[in-house]
């Protein structure tokens, strides 16, 4: 009994390494090719700098040409649901929805100075 136990637990925890191993496979290739079209200038006068994928969390780091005209916290509270509804809805998205990854927006001022982060879960966008 404890050997069948023993086995089951040994296939349960390779299959888990393998799974997990294929995430992260699939998100650092997703890095590498949208960072090599970086950094991408919207029309809104922010720039996408980085951005990265370590420890289940994918980073989006953004740059504001110009100073932010209204403070941080209110750019968060407007954004975060902006973000949110883009992540439910756009199909590009999906993988981010399939594998329950936590993503957090980051922006900066353009003297490079942390100006917002914008931190979205799993159970936001599910």
């Amino acid at each position: 009994m404890k050997k069948a136990i023993y086995l089951i637990l040994t296939i349960s925890i390779t299959f888990g390494l393998l799974n997990c191993e294929g995430k992260n496979k699939k998100y650092e290739e997703a890095v590498a090719r949208i960072s090599s079209t970086l950094p991408m200038t919207f029309p809104e006068g922010i720039t996408m700098d980085k951005i990265e994928y370590a420890n289940g969390e994918f980073k989006y780091y953004y740059t504001f040409a110009e100073q932010p005209v209204i403070p941080s916290d209110q750019f968060m509270e407007i954004s975060k649901p902006e973000l949110i509804k883009s992540l439910k809805d756009k199909p590009e998205m999906k993988m981010f929805r399939d594998d329950k990854i936590t993503i957090y927006f980051i922006y900066r001022t353009s003297d490079g100075k942390n100006y917002a982060e914008v931190k979205i879960m799993p159970e936001d966008y599910k």
